[in-house]
């Protein structure tokens, strides 16, 4: 009798050392697993006859666009208001860098009184741009309307804009604007290429081939 008491505590005593190395194995595997992490893979550099770029994939919005390689690219998390510029002077010892804007525009919502839900209110395009342009000229009273029509951006129907004013921080440089108003998704966006006027010409075949690979996913 006391043989198998003893038989049994010696079963008993390995059982556990067996159980408490399983547990400390299988905690010491589980420390030493590392997450997966997703790594957002990098566009490759695509040669134009204007210059070379990359596709952008917006990460709070839903679009792409090609940007000169090498620009210094900065998106805001909240906003979604995207500012990419050149890391050198457009020219010489031209201080001025050129650069392109996205900025979505706040959206507007009113209170449906039958479903008491707020509903995102209908944006009129041509409503919005002389909105625009009145901000522009409290902004920029010197600014000069080079240019108004109508164009498409990704199948959307868009009025650019290209206007003239004095740099703000460089006086003796004028700057040239173009900009591309269109409403998507409840939301209005505008595109813009600003750059020293000297040079907006010899820039254009930049600007458009930027505002055409422009697309909503």
């Amino acid at each position: 009798m006391k043989k198998q008491f003893y038989l049994f505590g010696v079963q008993a005593f390995i059982f556990c050392w067996v159980l408490i190395g399983a547990v400390a194995c299988k905690q010491d595997t589980t420390a030493n697993k590392q997450p997966a992490v997703s790594e957002k893979k990098e566009n490759k550099p695509i040669q134009k006859p204007s210059g070379t770029y990359k596709r952008y994939d917006a990460t709070h919005r839903p679009y792409s666009i090609l940007l000169p390689d090498g620009w210094k690219l900065k998106e805001h998390y909240k906003s979604g208001t995207l500012k990419v510029t050149s890391l050198l002077p457009a020219k010489g010892e031209d201080p001025f860098k050129q650069y392109v804007l996205m900025t979505p525009m706040p959206a507007s919502a009113k209170l449906n009184p039958k479903s008491k839900k707020m509903e995102p209110m209908p944006i009129n395009l041509d409503e919005f741009l002389q909105r625009h342009l009145r901000t522009l000229k409290s902004k920029y009273p010197d600014a000069l309307m080079l240019k108004e029509e109508r164009t498409s951006i990704s199948g959307k129907e868009a009025a650019q804009i290209i206007y003239t004013h004095h740099n703000m921080e460089e006086p003796h440089v004028d700057i040239t604007t173009i900009s591309n108003i269109f409403v998507h998704d409840h939301q209005t966006y505008i595109l813009s290429f600003i750059e020293a006027s000297e040079n907006f010409e010899n820039c254009r075949p930049m600007f458009q081939e930027i505002f055409k690979s422009f697309k909503f996913n």
